[in-house]
């Protein structure tokens, strides 16, 4: 098993699970494309690290998260600014348990029983979670919120359908009238 002391979440990272060493030291298991290695780091921290190497810091992107989603617990947060690169965690980060995925990465789910949710992933992994289907579909529509929220914001999209324009055409003319 491949065992490194840092690592930096990229497009490919898809999953960063807690793993204890026979010590009791918090590791991460990073799952990314077809490989899994352990990274000497906790989730929260190697989260963290990979936010700041992207010009940022986990508190800023969880108070960000909020400015946009509201004041939410447990926020998804864009790790990879200019590629929308969003995250979430399953539980709350406090939990030693807490399994963090990568959204777009994400392409099914299914109910196992009342607390346990089935995750699909585009690679073909799947990964069980002590999480009810509806906690899971919640985090996830945060997740998808914010990711929308990130491209209207990077391409300027943005309605503001009460200065919208509207547009009437004239009775038995080819000509139409715009009104504020």
């Amino acid at each position: 098993m491949k065992v490194v002391n840092k690592h930096i979440l990229n497009q490919e990272s898809t999953i960063v699970a807690p793993e204890f060493d026979g010590y009791g030291n918090e590791n991460s298991r990073i799952i990314e494309n077809d490989q899994t290695f352990l990274v000497r780091m906790r989730p929260l921290d190697l989260i963290n690290e990979s936010i700041r190497y992207y010009g940022f810091n986990l508190a800023g992107a969880i108070d960000g998260s909020r400015s946009i989603l509201g004041n939410i617990n447990m926020p998804p947060v864009v790790v990879i600014p200019q590629f929308d690169v969003i995250w979430f965690p399953c539980k709350s980060h406090k939990h030693k348990d807490c399994v963090w995925l990568a959204h777009a990465h994400i392409v099914d789910k299914e109910k196992i029983d009342s607390s346990r949710t089935k995750v699909h992933f585009k690679q073909g992994h799947s990964l069980i979670l002590d999480l009810s289907l509806r906690q899971f579909d919640n985090r996830m529509q945060r997740a998808s919120e914010l990711h929308l929220q990130q491209i209207k914001r990077r391409t300027g999209k943005f309605q503001e359908f009460s200065l919208g324009f509207n547009i009437l055409k004239d009775s038995g003319e080819q000509n139409y009238t715009v009104n504020r």
